[in-house]
């Protein structure tokens, strides 16, 4: 069994933010390929293969167009996040909001990075 990695991951194209909690083994999660095969990859690498943005963007056919199914507009999807792990180190002081509320990236509290950005919107 392995550690659980908190990890915030956000789309380039509409900014959107998810927050991930990982079961890293040695700083390296499961990532199931295109292949089938299961390979256990380092974090950062993963995020990407794991989450994907499912998008905001319309896209309008042209001059009377329409798509193969019929359509006029159709939603297209962003493509992987991008993200990294917490950075946490143990402080003796207590798990408060600043905590729980954060977006940034560094955790300085008794938590150690477990309940970091859990409340953020």
């Amino acid at each position: 069994m392995g550690v659980p990695v908190v990890v915030f991951a956000r789309c380039r194209e509409c900014d959107r933010r998810v927050r991930l909690v990982l079961d890293a083994t040695d700083g390296c999660v499961p990532v199931e390929y295109a292949d089938g095969s299961v390979r256990m990859t380092p974090i950062k690498d993963a995020i990407p293969c794991l989450v994907w943005c499912v998008g905001t963007t319309v896209v309008y056919a042209r001059r009377g167009g329409v798509f193969a199914d019929g359509s006029r507009s159709q939603r297209v999807p962003h493509g992987p996040m991008r993200g990294k792990p917490i950075k946490s180190r143990f402080v003796d002081r207590p798990c408060d909001r600043r905590c729980t509320h954060a977006t940034g990236d560094t955790c300085l509290c008794s938590c150690g990075g477990l309940n970091h950005g859990a409340d953020a919107a």
